[in-house]
């Protein structure tokens, strides 16, 4: 036979199949089978071969986490502890070339706009509780803090504290003025404006009395009614941008058949790849060669 139509071939296995592979190799009409002793490959560690495949298998499980948390159609109870096994033919699976990489990143993308909005929706839920303790105040909290002259602040203390109040800061002059509003549970709010030439006693009587002035989350414009209907727009508003961004999330659904198989078959190839290096990098590997027809 012409040797254009052969093709020099090599198998590493581990000893203890040496002798089950020459037999296979003489069954199939190899021709000049050559056995390499005291084979050991000096290549790369097995971390550094199969780290790339670990990272796809990571983002795949990652795609596959989100299309379940953001589904529409949630698994029922058993369905989730007994998933339907995949249906997937020899030459499907052997021939996995779906590329999970834009379907990664668009997952993460939205993931990265969920998070977002549901911080801020969090965070915007605490003002309104937050406000919600002054609702009664008709006084714009822009004009809390410091002028030229005054000093604006609020205090949230029980009934008996305020007469206290009032009457420690009669004890020490009169450039002050305060003004007492409704608020949540037994407590009041104080708005009180002092004289910047007050401020040292102010600052006294409030350590005597053990209060401490209302300090706001973050700058609000309005009464604490108007800043709280601005807030509550804002969050009917991402409330929106939420759902349009769950729906686009629940359509990358239809990939979930296409990364089951590819987790599957990069999941096979790690292990393959780990076996492989296990007997690349021990003393009990032998090379195997000869020549096979090409067709």
């Amino acid at each position: 036979m012409p040797i254009s139509s052969m093709q020099r071939v090599s198998i590493v296995a581990h000893r203890k199949k040496e002798a089950e592979i020459l037999a296979l190799l003489q069954d199939l009409g190899v021709l000049e089978i050559a056995v390499e002793e005291e084979f050991a490959l000096q290549s790369e560690k097995p971390t550094v071969v199969t780290e790339e495949i670990e990272r796809t298998l990571g983002e795949i499980r990652y795609c596959l986490d989100f299309l379940e948390r953001y589904r529409r159609d949630k698994s029922s109870f058993l369905e989730s502890f007994f998933p339907k096994p995949l249906e997937v033919t020899k030459e499907e699976f052997l021939q996995c070339r779906f590329n999970h990489s834009p379907v990664y990143r668009a997952c993460a993308s939205l993931e990265e706009q969920l998070n977002g909005i549901r911080t801020t929706l969090n965070r915007l839920a605490a003002h309104l509780e937050f406000l919600s303790r002054f609702e009664h105040l008709p006084i714009p909290l822009e004009d809390l803090g410091e002028t030229r002259y005054t000093r604006s602040i609020l205090l949230e203390i029980p009934p008996e504290k305020k007469a206290h109040l009032e009457s420690k800061l009669r004890e020490r002059g009169s450039l002050w003025f305060c003004e007492t509003f409704p608020s949540r549970g037994r407590n009041v709010v104080v708005f009180l404006v002092a004289h910047r030439d007050f401020l040292p006693h102010l600052e006294e009587v409030l350590q005597e009395i053990g209060a401490t002035p209302v300090v706001l989350p973050q700058a609000f414009e309005g009464t604490p009614k108007e800043a709280s209907e601005r807030i509550s727009v804002r969050m009917a508003e991402l409330a929106r941008e939420r759902e349009k961004l769950l729906e686009k999330a629940a359509l990358y659904a239809r990939f979930e058949r296409d990364l089951k198989l590819a987790y599957d078959y990069y999941a096979s190839l790690l292990e393959r790849r780990r076996k492989e290096q296990e007997i690349l990098h021990t003393r009990e590997t032998v090379v195997i060669s000869g020549w096979a027809r090409t067709e």
